[in-house]
Protein backbone atom coordinates (compact mmCIF):
# COMPACT_ATOMS: atom_id res chain seq x y z
CA UNK A 1 0.00 0.00 0.00
CA UNK A 2 3.09 2.40 0.96
CA UNK A 3 4.80 1.70 -1.97
CA UNK A 4 1.50 2.55 -4.60
CA UNK A 5 0.64 5.48 -2.27
CA UNK A 6 4.12 6.72 -2.17
CA UNK A 7 6.08 6.31 -5.43
CA UNK A 8 8.98 7.93 -5.35
CA UNK A 9 9.63 7.50 -1.64
CA UNK A 10 9.78 4.23 -1.87
CA UNK A 11 12.02 4.27 -4.93
CA UNK A 12 14.62 6.33 -2.35
CA UNK A 13 14.17 4.07 0.46
CA UNK A 14 14.71 1.20 -2.18
CA UNK A 15 18.01 2.53 -4.12
CA UNK A 16 19.05 5.32 -2.63
CA UNK A 17 19.37 6.29 0.87
CA UNK A 18 16.34 6.65 4.05
CA UNK A 19 13.61 8.93 5.47
CA UNK A 20 13.32 9.82 9.39
CA UNK A 21 9.80 10.28 10.63
CA UNK A 22 9.26 11.79 13.99
CA UNK A 23 10.65 14.81 15.77
CA UNK A 24 13.91 14.15 18.31
CA UNK A 25 16.40 16.00 20.39
CA UNK A 26 18.22 17.53 17.26
CA UNK A 27 15.15 18.02 14.39
CA UNK A 28 11.93 19.54 15.08
CA UNK A 29 10.65 18.13 11.39
CA UNK A 30 7.93 15.03 11.09
CA UNK A 31 10.31 13.59 8.08
CA UNK A 32 13.44 13.76 6.66
CA UNK A 33 15.16 12.28 3.36
CA UNK A 34 18.73 11.58 3.80
CA UNK A 35 21.55 9.34 1.99
CA UNK A 36 25.30 8.62 3.33
CA UNK A 37 25.76 12.24 3.03
CA UNK A 38 23.68 13.26 4.76
CA UNK A 39 20.10 15.50 5.44
CA UNK A 40 18.66 16.25 1.99
CA UNK A 41 15.72 17.37 2.80
CA UNK A 42 13.28 18.24 5.96
CA UNK A 43 9.94 19.52 6.31
CA UNK A 44 9.26 21.55 9.43
CA UNK A 45 5.63 22.99 8.75
CA UNK A 46 3.46 19.81 8.25
CA UNK A 47 0.53 19.51 10.60
CA UNK A 48 0.34 15.42 9.94
CA UNK A 49 2.50 12.61 9.33
CA UNK A 50 0.36 12.26 6.14
CA UNK A 51 0.81 15.86 5.23
CA UNK A 52 4.76 15.28 5.58
CA UNK A 53 4.76 12.15 3.41
CA UNK A 54 2.89 14.06 0.74
CA UNK A 55 5.48 16.88 0.95
CA UNK A 56 8.18 14.40 0.60
CA UNK A 57 7.04 12.84 -2.15
CA UNK A 58 6.55 15.86 -3.98
CA UNK A 59 10.29 17.01 -3.17
CA UNK A 60 11.58 13.99 -4.27
CA UNK A 61 8.86 13.85 -7.37
CA UNK A 62 10.12 17.72 -8.65
CA UNK A 63 13.05 18.31 -6.75
CA UNK A 64 15.47 15.80 -7.25
CA UNK A 65 16.81 15.45 -10.77
CA UNK A 66 17.35 19.58 -10.84
CA UNK A 67 19.15 19.76 -7.63
CA UNK A 68 20.94 16.56 -7.27
CA UNK A 69 21.06 14.97 -10.78
CA UNK A 70 19.31 11.82 -9.50
CA UNK A 71 16.89 10.37 -11.59
CA UNK A 72 14.61 7.60 -9.62
CA UNK A 73 13.47 4.17 -11.29
CA UNK A 74 9.70 4.33 -10.98
CA UNK A 75 7.85 1.23 -12.27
Amino acid sequence: MFEKQYTYLSAWINTSGWIELGSDDHYDSLIRILNEGGMLWEEENAKSINEALKMAENYLKNQLPDEFGIELEIE
